[in-house]
């Protein structure tokens, strides 16, 4: 795992956590560039690592991802109001990086 110079600046993300593997910072970028997310705070890892995978859990401030790689799995939450644009663009955006 490893801290990618920048992906933690900016007014969107907060975190405790500068450590994260490459799946969850392809994630955090993503989702810090929409317009429609307020805020992107990535959380506690896991060491199980795996086949690479996203899951993406509605929740009343926004959206629960969990980001799993060779490295590990990762929660990051992404605070918005428009759950169904934002779950489809992380979708779409996780498929293309395939």
């Amino acid at each position: 795992m490893s801290l990618r110079k920048g992906v933690l600046r900016g007014r969107k993300v907060r975190s405790k956590h500068s450590t994260f593997g490459p799946e969850a910072a392809f994630v955090i970028e993503t989702a810090k560039k929409e317009p429609g997310v307020t805020r992107v705070v990535p959380a506690q890892i896991t060491g199980r690592g795996g086949k690479r995978s996203i899951k993406i859990q509605r929740v009343q401030a926004g959206l629960k991802v969990v980001v799993r790689g060779s490295t590990g799995a990762q929660v990051i939450w992404v605070y918005t109001s428009d759950q169904n644009s934002i779950e489809q663009m992380l979708k779409e955006a996780w498929a293309k990086a395939g």
